[in-house]
């Protein structure tokens, strides 16, 4: 019967330290929303993108949609190398060394979307400094 009641303990401890984590997590990912939200006004985008404002997803992770306005930007687009989209979409990731990088946990990532008005042409993750 003592066994049970440490076992009891135990869990108790483990889920209420893992709910603190998660809290610690909507906190940072929060405030690294916002950040970027000031951050992505001073930042001027390629002529024809635009980004909206970046929001927290369900995994905690921060996410930005870029939106391509014009059909022929999108043909364009459609035409480069994945790794040339990808090098369109750091365009709107912050810069190594910027206070944003030391906001977010290490297993949190930046996701940008690039999209047309009726579809996504790519989706890629900001890279770490």
């Amino acid at each position: 019967m003592r066994i049970f009641g440490r076992s009891v303990v135990f869990l108790a401890l483990a889920l209420l330290l893992a709910a603190c984590g998660d809290d610690d997590r909507a906190k940072r990912a929060e405030w690294a929303r916002e950040w970027l939200v000031d951050y992505l006004k001073e930042k001027p985008l390629v002529a024809g993108l635009r980004a909206k404002a970046p929001r927290v997803s369900d995994k905690l992770e921060i996410v930005i949609d870029v939106i391509v306005e014009s059909p022929e930007k999108v043909a364009k687009l459609l035409n480069l190398s994945k790794m040339e989209q990808v090098g369109i979409l750091q365009v709107v990731c912050p810069k190594s060394g910027t206070k944003f990088w030391r906001i977010l946990d290490d297993d949190q990532d930046i996701w940008v979307n690039l999209n047309g008005t009726d579809r996504n042409i790519i989706t890629a993750t900001c890279k770490r400094p």
